[in-house]
């Protein structure tokens, strides 16, 4: 049985993972708002974990630039294009070291 997330853990999670794309891809809140049709404020409050990404935003996300919803919400890099990949984990190392 899988391991159930609480609901602001996946927030926090999910808009950690949603500023590492946003970072990988160069681009600012503003821009990335722009580009799935939300607000910035909306992109800020996902980045900052206040509120879970929404999943229709997170498609036009995936239609835009590749990136999969699994790898928002769950994490996994499978299927994600690999210079997006790339970046995201140097984005990660960097903020661990």
């Amino acid at each position: 049985m899988p391991i159930m997330t609480r609901p602001d853990d996946l927030a926090a999670s999910a808009g950690r993972r949603l500023a590492d794309v946003r970072k990988a891809l160069g681009l600012s809140q503003r821009e990335l708002a722009k580009a799935i049709t939300v607000s910035s404020g909306s992109i800020g409050n996902w980045e900052a974990g206040e509120r879970t990404p929404d999943i229709t935003a997170m498609l036009r996300l995936r239609a835009k630039f590749g990136v999969t919803t699994d790898y928002i919400y769950a994490g996994s890099m499978i299927g994600l294009p690999g210079d997006i990949q790339a970046k995201i984990l140097t984005i990660q190392s960097n903020r661990t070291a």
